[in-house]
């Protein structure tokens, strides 16, 4: 295809494309065209200069000239010579479903071009925010009361699990090479060309929040400052520094502060927490509910504040966006979804549901990589006296003559009572849980060693009164107690 050639938006994209590091010219990249002057000029110039793309279109049909829309792009692509390819989505139907009509879409749309980038072997997918749409994103970000991180805006390139939370295969980036082009440049660019972008008439609707930003008050704000969109990009630049600083600094403290407990929670030392910059807290919870909410848009500033002042006290849960909430676990502090219940890979804790049956020799497993085993010895005088001072925590023995052959390996039950040595009668298995300190949270899913309705041992805390070793005892029973290889202790009593 011929075309009119506009050296300075050519240039602009290169630039960014360069300084960014956006992609390379050995990878095809997939762009989402929808016909407007911002990707049609996306399309032309990554074609211009030199790369591979293929031009991914989702008609919504919310439209009636929706599929006059996808014709038209179809068609460019053709003059072009260029992959097209089309999917057909009633989003209005999923919507209902719950959810915004723009955030339905919205997710629609990148599943969509995440799925073509995967099935064709590439690693980037390119779409046409420009720096109209950056200053818009910024204002909405401000409103909202974002912190660094929203007042950076859109990035210039970033991961696709990361920015949306959309998970893939493999790497795929999301890149945004006219991110430093005006929304004036594309439309002059498609003018030159002579190609004829598709309008959609949903971009005036003020109903929808960002066009509200984009029609009412930035007018407004240029009456009061005609630069304020070029003052808006400035501070993205500068938010966008200040949380790269930032980075470097939360690298650094995250180790030392957070721990990784299961899929859906993190250990807060609340010691080595309260010692850094509030700035720095804020900083780091920021990330930690991004890490567990991946597709939540916008943390704000006062939900990092409501978060960092809850760990002054010692109040109840506390609910945070994302379906998350933090909660007090002895000295220590979990950031955890609210509906799963986790299990925690620092203390022995039962599967859910399960319950098994040990024999001796033998051994179960546990979640998370714990296990419990049993065997029998041999006395010996002086393994006597080491297991004597083992028992009751990772090691319990046992007089063999009356231990029975199979024991239950399950959680805690309502009512279940255990005999303690120099305690008179029996105490409960859950006031004897919190008297030695363990964590409410890992209590329903403890384990306990049972035989018929008594309970011989509350692994990693105590065993019972049950079946002494005698002096006239010759055999024993040694119940052990295995953590996983490798275990983040967290407040951990064993």
């Amino acid at each position: 295809m011929s075309r009119c050639y506009n050296p300075l938006v050519y240039e602009k994209v290169a630039q960014t494309i360069q300084r960014f590091q956006l992609f390379t010219l050995d990878d095809p990249i997939v762009i989402g065209v929808s016909g407007g002057a911002d990707s049609l000029s996306l399309m032309d110039c990554l074609t211009h200069l030199g790369y591979s793309v293929i031009v991914a279109h989702l008609d919504h049909q919310l439209r009636s000239e929706s599929s006059a829309e996808a014709d038209y792009v179809r068609e460019v692509c053709a003059r072009y010579e260029i992959p097209f390819i089309l999917e057909v989505q009633a989003i209005g139907d999923l919507s209902k479903q719950g959810g915004s009509l723009e955030e339905t879409a919205r997710l629609a749309r990148y599943n969509f071009l995440a799925e073509v980038a995967q099935n064709h072997g590439s690693h980037c997918v390119a779409v046409g925010h420009t720096a109209d749409d950056q200053v818009e994103t910024i204002l909405m970000h401000l409103l909202r009361g974002s912190g660094p991180e929203g007042l950076q805006g859109m990035l210039p390139k970033t991961r696709f699990s990361q920015w949306i939370g959309i998970e893939t295969e493999g790497e795929l980036d999301l890149a945004r090479p006219l991110i430093e082009c005006t929304r004036a440049d594309t439309v002059k660019h498609c003018q030159q060309l002579g190609l004829s972008p598709m309008n959609d008439p949903s971009n005036e609707d003020t109903a929808f929040y960002r066009n509200r930003i984009r029609h009412e008050l930035l007018p407004l704000l240029e009456t009061y400052n005609p630069g304020v969109r070029q003052i808006i990009l400035r501070l993205s630049d500068v938010m966008r520094e200040q949380v790269s600083f930032n980075q470097i600094h939360v690298d650094a403290a995250w180790p030392s502060i957070m721990t990784r407990i299961g899929a859906e929670a993190f250990a807060i030392e609340v010691g080595a927490f309260k010692a850094l910059h509030p700035f720095m807290q804020r900083v780091l919870i920021r990330r930690a509910i991004s890490s567990l909410a991946p597709t939540l848009r916008d943390i704000s500033h006062e939900a990092t504040l409501r978060a960092v002042s809850w760990m002054e006290s010692d109040q109840g849960p506390l609910s945070l966006p994302g379906g998350l909430c933090l909660e007090w676990f002895g000295e220590k502090v979990i950031l955890k979804t609210v509906e799963e219940l986790t299990l925690f890979e620092a203390f022995p804790q039962m599967i859910v549901g399960a319950e098994l049956k040990l024999s001796s020799p033998g051994e179960v497993a546990l979640a998370h990589g714990w296990r419990i085993s049993a065997r029998i010895e041999t006395r010996d005088a002086k393994r006597l006296e080491t297991l004597t001072s083992e028992s009751g925590h990772r090691i319990a023995a046992f007089c063999a003559e009356h231990f029975p052959t199979e024991l239950t390996i399950r959680s805690r039950k309502p009512g279940d009572r255990i005999t303690l040595p120099s305690v008179e009668g029996s105490t409960k298995v859950a006031d004897l849980m919190i008297n030695r300190k363990i964590p409410r949270q890992t209590r329903a899913c403890w384990p306990l060693a049972i035989s018929g309705d008594e309970v011989l041992w509350v692994p990693g805390v105590q065993r019972s009164n049950a079946m002494l070793i005698r002096d006239e005892t010759s055999q024993v029973i040694v119940l052990e107690l295995h953590p996983p290889d490798e275990v983040s202790h967290v407040d951990s009593p064993l």
